[in-house]
């Protein structure tokens, strides 16, 4: 009884020991293994598109003149919306029409400095104060102004007046918007709003600089 008892206690420790090992394929390798699986399934995947998105490009170069050519028109388009800020008077009388249009009654307006940030560019690269060399053109600089308005009247015209200035006076944006109480006290609905905008032109004609720096 001793003898078998002795012959046992390997075989059950054998068996633990396999128990352990299951488990531990099951707990922790197996799902490390699948999880192997998945990413080595979606490297495969993502360099399936980088191949394909590659052949794509050389099957099928850009052509420099359509390049120009969406190049110049994307230029254009920045251009108009530049002009349509760029003057200030032309500015003023267009948000006075805004309003007028949206019947609101603009209380005061007055002009503001803006100041436009300037970035320092990549490390190396020529800074704010630096000369250009002799024969490079020069890129156009920001150049920023803006209004403090206050208009009163109904506030559903106020937002829409708002939201116009953004849309139609070129590179624009409305800086802050305040409600404060109406005036007029026969006019509950009414109120009023004071709008901080910013307006952004360029010091030259961008697509002059394109065209001097494409040549």
């Amino acid at each position: 009884m001793k003898g078998r008892t002795s012959l046992m206690s390997p075989m059950i420790e054998a068996g633990c020991v396999a128990l352990l090992l299951s488990a531990s394929w099951t707990l922790v390798a197996r799902p490390m293994q699948s999880r192997l699986d998945r990413a080595t399934a979606e490297v495969a995947k993502a360099q399936a598109e980088i191949d394909r998105a590659a052949s794509v490009l050389e099957s099928d170069p850009v052509d420099p003149a359509f390049a120009m050519t969406r190049v110049t028109d994307h230029a254009l388009r920045l251009q108009r919306m530049c002009d349509l800020s760029s003057d200030t008077g032309h500015l003023y009388e267009t948000i006075g029409e805004l309003a007028r249009q949206h019947e609101l009654s603009i209380d005061r307006m007055d002009p503001k400095r803006i100041t436009v940030a300037v970035s320092s560019g990549p490390k190396g690269s020529a800074t704010k104060g630096t000369k250009a060399e002799k024969g490079q053109p020069t890129s156009p600089t920001v150049i920023g102004s803006g209004y403090s308005i206050e208009v009163s009247g109904a506030y559903g015209s106020i937002a829409s007046f708002v939201e116009s200035i953004e849309e139609r006076t070129g590179l624009s944006k409305v800086m802050s918007f305040k409600l404060l109480p109406g005036r007029d006290l026969t006019r509950p609905d009414a109120v009023r709003a004071t709008i901080e905008t910013a307006h952004y032109r360029l010091s030259k004609p961008l697509i002059e600089a394109s065209a001097k720096g494409i040549e």
